[in-house]
């Protein structure tokens, strides 16, 4: 049964607070002004800070070994921190606007940034050399790595996305269907669906072989900002403007349990690696643990606060 675990009031304010698991998950990473906190999820407590020069943080994205976390803020910059002293150990500015998406590749050698500028830019984890810019006509609001990271997907204000080669920097293919900008994208775990939530309130599931539209799911009753997919591939977490969590069923598109929690609209949304549990982050400045697993509800049940960070 899906049940919130625990929350973490960190802020209020209009800015989401972004969040992640390790890849070990032993922690989460949250950004919170100009900090990246990490919390023990064994200890349950905060075991170590990374201060950094700027504030509203997006991200923050581990790299697969869990040594480094990439963080951005909104002047177009991007800031490493090293895990094992909590410290920064580079910032260079990224983009002429601000960065909307992170994602590490899965090799964890590059790793790339999606902004307002129009543009997504591909960098080396080593040097932080510019390998690629892939322009685009408006806005960039996501990119995301396939799992064996042969293939990149980028989406934006232009209502589409996009499958491009990440060595090459080749555009491959184009997927139209919404009719609002997309705001959050997602492979499943097998690269052979991407995930696509829009300002229009649907998701929309893609054959990556094909780049063809397999099926829709009205989700939300505003912007769909997050989801995800469960590291079995199949459920789909969703969050959006209504300030409700929902769980998917893959296959049938069907609802399986939404949860109540946050009091406004949810920015991030992320599975453990194992599945079992799922972190929201919202504009309410409230971060939520959930349980993840469970069998099917049929629809909406609250999820009660059984303790405290």
């Amino acid at each position: 049964m899906s049940r919130e675990l625990r929350s973490l009031n960190i802020a209020t304010g209009t800015d989401y607070r972004f969040c992640a698991f390790s890849p070990d998950d032993r922690l989460i990473a949250i950004s919170y002004k100009d900090k990246i906190r990490l919390w023990d999820l064994t200890a349950k407590q905060f075991v170590s800070t990374c201060d950094l020069p700027s504030t509203v943080l997006d991200g923050p994205a581990f790299s697969p070994d869990g040594k480094r976390l990439v963080v951005s803020d909104v002047s177009g910059s991007i800031h490493i921190c090293d895990l094992s002293s909590s410290t920064k150990v580079q910032s260079f500015k990224a983009h002429t606007a601000r960065i909307n998406s992170i994602a590490v590749a899965p090799d964890g050698k590059t790793f790339a940034t999606a902004s307002y500028d129009r543009t997504v830019n591909i960098w080396d984890m080593s040097t932080y050399r510019r390998l690629k810019t892939l322009q685009h006509k408006s806005l960039v609001s996501a990119v995301a790595y396939e799992p064996n990271g042969r293939l990149m997907a980028t989406a934006g204000y232009d209502n589409n996305a996009r499958f491009w080669d990440p060595l090459t920097g080749r555009e491959l293919a184009i997927m139209k269907g919404h009719t609002e900008p997309i705001l959050s994208i997602d492979f499943s775990p097998d690269g052979a669906v991407l995930a696509t939530g829009s300002a229009d309130s649907t998701i929309r599931l893609w054959d990556v072989a094909t780049a063809r539209e397999v099926s829709i799911i009205r989700a939300h009753g505003g912007h769909v900002k997050a989801l995800a997919f469960s590291p079995d591939g199949k459920r789909l977490a969703t969050g959006g403007d209504d300030g409700l969590l929902r769980l998917w069923d893959v296959e049938n598109g069907q609802e399986v349990v939404a949860l109540y929690g946050h009091d406004d609209g949810i920015g991030r949304i992320a599975f453990s690696q194992e599945g079992k549990l799922l972190i929201s982050s919202s504009i309410d400045g409230i971060v939520r643990l959930w349980r993840a697993g469970g069998a099917p509800t049929g629809g909406r049940r609250s999820a009660p606060l059984i303790d405290n960070f």
